[in-house]
């Protein structure tokens, strides 16, 4: 099922009807957006669909999924940054899920800038405000970490919230010790968010 109104879009995991929408709506209806919320699985193909939206959005939800049909390594993870680099700009909200199926078999992270430079929230989402990542899986804590650059340094004083849940097993040390390095970095990249690393259930 797949409604819309001029300020926010949610689907189920349907892509043909999401194509469908964006082909038969006038520029003008669809220009309207400002916010996206897909609840449902989204795969590589859906992805690929939310790239035809022309406007500029405010607010981005939704979650990932491996689709079987890509096992051999086809699943394209370009266009999640993709997504993510178009709306840049005017992005206040990012909320991000990565599901068990896609975290045991991908591992998803920013690609390498040209110029050799870091990742920059400053830069690169300079209006952000929230920020949430939640994997299901131990497996994607890579993929959630990718949100938090190493270093110190490329965070952003605009955000206000931030929150980073990954599933971990509080009897293993190192389990922990990546998780309390998560918290470090979150706490030095995001001075004004209100931080919470979590435990996925």
């Amino acid at each position: 099922m797949f409604s819309s109104s001029p300020q926010t879009c949610k689907g189920g995991g349907v892509v043909s009807s999401l194509g469908a929408f964006f082909s038969r709506e006038t520029p003008r209806h669809v220009g309207s957006f400002s916010s996206l919320s897909l609840e449902g699985d989204l795969n590589a193909d859906g992805l690929e669909v939310l790239l035809k939206i022309p406007s500029p959005l405010k607010k981005l939800d939704f979650e990932i999924q491996y689709d079987a049909e890509f096992q051999k390594g086809d699943y394209h993870p370009e266009n999640l940054y993709k997504l993510l680099h178009k709306h840049s700009p005017t992005l206040e909200k990012i909320s991000i899920h990565f599901s068990t199926a896609f975290d045991k078999i991908r591992k998803w992270k920013f690609p390498e800038r040209r110029d050799g430079g870091k990742f920059d929230y400053r830069k690169s989402f300079p209006v952000l405000e929230s920020l949430h990542v939640c994997s299901d899986s131990w497996d994607g804590f890579p993929s959630v970490e990718q949100f938090l650059p190493k270093g110190g340094s490329g965070g952003s004083e605009s955000v206000k919230r931030v929150e980073m849940i990954v599933s971990y097993d509080v009897k293993r040390a190192d389990d922990m010790a990546a998780r309390t390095d998560l918290y470090d970095r979150l706490v030095k990249l995001f001075p004004n968010g209100a931080d919470k690393v979590g435990k996925s259930s």
